[in-house]
């Protein structure tokens, strides 16, 4: 008797595991943020019984597929991505949030500046991030970069004033490529809370997932797996170099 209800447990999680449903998201691809953010939400989904698979992509090619129902939605947005994009679902609980800051170099008078002046000089973003255009709309001069290595080298040049990124991917990029000479401008531009969006084709599983954050935040847990995350992902990034 004892060995059947042993068996028939095995069974039953056999089978939901078989036939947990498993969704398909992009995230940015090379930033540290993107992989904090990935070892989250994928927790997450294991926590609501789901699986996550992420693929990185270019912030602009994300768009495209997630808005076209080629993939089953993105990672990590900020709060005003959805009004834009209706085709996406929010998932209306934040899972984590970054400090987006702006790189210079140690010798830029522009260092000494108070915020509101900023504007006057030039400054380089990432392509197809919402946050990075809402933040520089009144710069002076905005450069457009594919990738966070070529945004960084370009300044490290001394051909811009500005790099405008959040402060984890700007440290790994400069790890990463050996780049001397930056520093980042204080106070942080802002701190930017994410979110997790889906195609509107599983709207279903919204309430799920907003449960499962909340839950998961109301306990304390959120908190230590993105301590983990954070830990994991930037241990790997130092000791690579």
């Amino acid at each position: 008797m004892r060995l059947k209800k042993i068996i028939s447990c095995i069974l039953i999680l056999f089978s939901s595991a078989l036939w947990a449903e498993t969704l398909t998201v992009s995230t940015i691809e090379g930033s540290p943020v993107s992989d904090i953010a990935s070892l989250i939400l994928q927790e997450i989904y294991n926590r609501a019984g789901l699986e996550l698979n992420v693929f990185p992509m270019p912030a602009l090619r994300a768009t495209v597929e997630s808005t076209g129902g080629n993939i089953d939605g993105e990672t990590h947005r900020v709060l005003s991505y959805g009004t834009k994009h209706p085709e996406l679902i929010l998932v209306s609980e934040p899972y984590y949030s970054i400090e987006t800051v702006l790189f210079t170099q140690k010798d830029n008078p522009a260092l000494q500046a108070d915020k509101e002046s900023l504007t006057q000089y030039s400054i380089s973003i990432l392509k197809g991030v919402v946050k990075a255009f809402e933040l520089t709309k009144d710069y002076r001069e905005v450069i457009e970069f594919d990738t966070s290595d070529q945004m960084m080298q370009f300044l490290s040049l001394r051909r811009t004033d500005f790099a405008l990124l959040s402060r984890l991917n700007g440290i790994s990029v400069i790890n990463r490529l050996g780049i001397r000479g930056l520093v980042t401008y204080s106070p942080p531009l802002e701190i930017t809370i994410l979110y997790h969006y889906l195609h509107m084709s599983h709207s279903d599983l919204v309430p799920l997932l907003e449960k499962t954050i909340r839950e998961l935040r109301d306990s304390g847990e959120l908190e230590e797996i993105s301590a983990r995350a954070e830990t994991r992902v930037m241990g790997r990034i130092m000791s690579s170099h």
